[in-house]
């Protein structure tokens, strides 16, 4: 399942995931994959993004030195102006945290950074924290907005298994998940493993490439 290059002449969708040098839970895209109409390639290098139809930023088990790890190689600045041109980015645990503005870390919880700067894509902080955060999730995603929209009322069941704590800029309130206009980050695993979820992003991605 982890292919790299070029997606399937066979499948329409191209779904570029970036992989993380600690990429984690490498089972959040397995279901996704099985979709007939998608294809899902694995992507180390800025050159090698392309202009896919979706970006997903994965898991990981070191948040800060795997954003780091983008910046350095201008996987960070593709991603960012792609996002603005209005290619779907989806962040995914580790990968939410990092599409925020802002991440701290002044117990050295994870890292050696006091804080560091997020892609910015998302009005979030997170602060890492001594207590890991364990717990399965159930719900039906709530302020879907832009091209996300129609995710609106979608299932979704799955878990969460994080450090940090997400919260928005904007009203201090904690955010286990958020939507931009292009932009969706979540702390839950297993979130394509919904198949009420899966299909209407699936249909949701078809319908912006006017394919079947």
């Amino acid at each position: 399942l982890l292919r790299k290059g070029r997606a399937d002449s066979i499948r329409k969708v191209d779904v570029a995931v970036i992989r993380l040098p600690r990429i984690s839970n490498f089972t959040d895209l397995q279901v996704l994959c099985m979709e007939e109409q998608i294809s899902v390639r694995y992507v180390e290098r800025a050159d090698e993004i392309g202009t896919p139809d979706l970006i997903v930023i994965p898991g990981t088990k070191n948040t800060i030195s795997d954003l780091l790890w983008m910046r350095e190689n201008g996987i960070e600045s593709r991603l960012y102006r792609l996002a603005k041109e209005g290619v779907l980015v989806i962040g995914i645990c580790g990968g939410y945290q990092m599409l925020g503005e802002k991440i701290t870390d002044y117990n050295h919880t994870e890292s050696e950074w006091d804080e560091v700067r997020g892609i910015g894509l998302l009005p979030l902080e997170t602060q890492f924290q001594d207590e890991k955060t364990r717990t399965k999730v159930r719900y039906s995603c709530t302020g879907m907005k832009g091209a996300f929209s129609s995710l609106e009322g979608k299932r979704i069941e799955g878990y969460e298994i994080h450090m940090g704590k997400t919260t928005s800029i904007e009203t201090g309130a904690q955010m286990d998940s958020y939507c931009g206009e292009t932009v969706y980050g979540s702390y839950i695993h297993g979130i394509f493993d919904a198949c009420e979820f899966r299909q209407a992003l699936t249909k949701l991605l078809c319908d912006r490439k006017q394919i079947p």
